[in-house]
């Protein structure tokens, strides 16, 4: 996510709003309302050479204003989120859409990443009253920066969700958090610190993952489960960086084993889980067990290999 200010001027045969008919609308009082978003794009094509189908859900536009000169100019106070890929670094990506962009220069080539939270980092630097205004609203209002459809999400600090993962409503993630694409959340789970929820992971309702987890491709959580610290799971049986002949393994040479979780099953902290299992409805996983075969339901299993300790058949 970063802030420009844009400063454009406007034009009134692109930027004003048209009926039905592609008919400029005229108010009662003679005035012209124009597009503000049309405005915003424009400026992230021309100044950045960022493109209207780059851009992520949840930018926006924070407050508009105008510029008296000798023509109308609109200063628009924004912000865009977009999706980058994790390399080159940002810097260096940015360097290159310099050239995509007619002012791209000027705008990019003195780039500098900052965290809006960070305020240390502000101190004793020039900087705009817009920007000021701007870091100090993303920051105090992070729902701004969430899409319509997350209802009461609580959001720590430093918390990635690709823009079609999809969240129940009551739901926490706290800091340091990842969520990736096509993931699907419940309702009122409780995602804590430093938590990787991977491509596809489908979460049920009322889940709590603890800290420092990874939930992996392949592995489904249902309704009510509780994953304890420092979990891990795994989704692959012969796990390899390359083939004998040297050469890297792919996604084609790799087949993905999936972990099922059922309902009210617990996880201690630091299990590891062997993929291609089931945890059965209300199982208990010891602290530190490696669970190597499926646990029935209601079983509790302990140890390396993990073992059954208590059976349904006890608690009847």
């Amino acid at each position: 996510m970063w802030h420009f200010s844009f400063d454009e001027t406007v034009n009134v045969a692109k930027d004003a709003k048209r009926d039905a008919d592609g008919k400029i609308i005229i108010a009662k009082n003679n005035s012209i309302m124009v597009e503000p978003y049309k405005i915003f794009y424009r400026a992230l094509k021309e100044e950045v050479g960022v493109f209207d189908n780059d851009v992520a859900p949840g930018s926006g536009i924070v407050s508009v204003g105008l510029i008296t000169s000798e023509r109308l100019e609109i200063e628009l106070l924004s912000y865009a989120i977009v999706d980058f890929k994790t390399y080159p670094s940002l810097p260096e990506q940015f360097r290159k859409m310099q050239y995509k962009a007619p002012d791209g220069y000027l705008e990019i080539t003195k780039v500098e990443f900052i965290d809006i939270s960070d305020i240390k980092r502000l101190v004793g630097r020039l900087l705009t009253p817009e920007s000021c205004d701007l870091a100090q609203n993303l920051d105090a209002n992070r729902h701004l920066l969430m899409p319509k459809h997350y209802d009461n999400l609580q959001l720590g600090r430093n918390v990635f969700i690709a823009p079609n993962a999809k969240i129940g409503s009551n739901c926490l993630i706290e800091d340091n958090s990842y969520i990736c694409e096509q993931v699907e959340i419940g309702n009122s789970c409780r995602i804590h610190r430093n938590v990787f929820i991977d491509e596809g992971v489908n979460i049920g309702n009322y889940v709590k993952i603890q800290n420092n987890n990874s939930i992996y491709h392949g592995v489904t959580l249902a309704d009510g489960v509780f994953v304890g610290t420092n979990v891990c799971f795994t989704n692959d049986k012969y796990p390899r960086s390359v083939k004998q002949d040297g050469s890297p393994i792919t996604p084609e040479d790799w087949d993905l084993c999936k972990t099922i979780v059922e309902e009210g099953a617990s996880i201690g902290a630091g299990a590891v889980i062997l993929c291609g299992i089931r945890i059965g409805k209300w199982a208990m996983v010891g602290a530190g067990a490696v669970v190597t075969k499926d646990v029935p339901d209601y079983a509790t299993v302990v140890g390396n290999p993990a073992r059954i300790i208590i059976s349904r058949e006890v608690l009847k």
